[in-house]
């Protein structure tokens, strides 16, 4: 099952194609911008072509508003014009399925705005397995929330979600019967974007 994985809920923008459990290339870029040349280039270095692909896969967040916009864009539309599915990943289940949790309980975080963070406790007993929904904490209380769980648990910060890692939990997904409607696919964001409307010479936020 050829997957191409997009993580973009943080720069720098990767994305990577997979083949089962073989990662056969990445690519790094700077902006969403660059994506749609990216893939192109992907697939190249891949020796495979476009017709072959059978899911496209992104970070649907938490995240950065542009970023998660912009690669959801990519993959929709890439999607659609293949009539293959596009599968949303958890961009903390990317971290998490990264991170070598083990036989333990893990908080896995990425930072939000505002000196917040986006957090998700992952215990790796088994399976990996999500014990919570995702929460948004500010940054000097979340080794306050890891010592009031039960049982051992660490924090894991500073992991970026790879591109890899997306596609890989995008097979999973599929396997176990998920559509992968592109039109449903959508941006999930712990804060309301800071969009800002122009109207002449003053700038309202909305």
């Amino acid at each position: 099952m050829l997957i191409l994985g997009i993580s973009s809920a943080d720069r720098p923008i990767e994305a990577a194609l997979i083949d089962g459990e073989k990662t056969l290339a990445e690519i790094e870029v700077a902006s969403t911008e660059e994506l749609v040349v990216a893939v192109g280039e992907l697939f190249k270095k891949s020796g495979r072509t476009k017709s072959e692909l059978s899911a496209a896969a992104v970070t649907e967040g938490p995240g950065s508003y542009s970023g998660l916009r912009g690669g959801i864009a990519v993959a929709k539309g890439l999607a659609q014009g293949l009539g293959v599915p596009a599968v949303g990943i958890s961009t903390l289940d990317a971290v998490a399925v990264d991170s070598s949790i083990g036989d333990e309980l893990a908080v896995v975080s990425m930072p939000a705005r505002g000196g917040e963070l986006n957090a998700a406790v992952f215990s790796g007993t088994g399976s990996l397995r999500r014990m919570t929904e995702d929460f948004v904490v500010e940054s000097g209380k979340l080794e306050e929330v890891v010592s009031r769980i039960s049982g051992r648990a660490r924090l894991v910060s500073g992991v970026k979600p790879r591109a890899s890692a997306v596609a890989r939990l995008a097979a999973a997904k599929l396997k176990g019967g998920c559509c992968g409607d592109p039109l449903a696919l959508a941006p999930v964001y712990s804060h309301s974007p800071n969009i800002r409307e122009f109207n002449g010479d003053k700038v309202r936020k909305l």
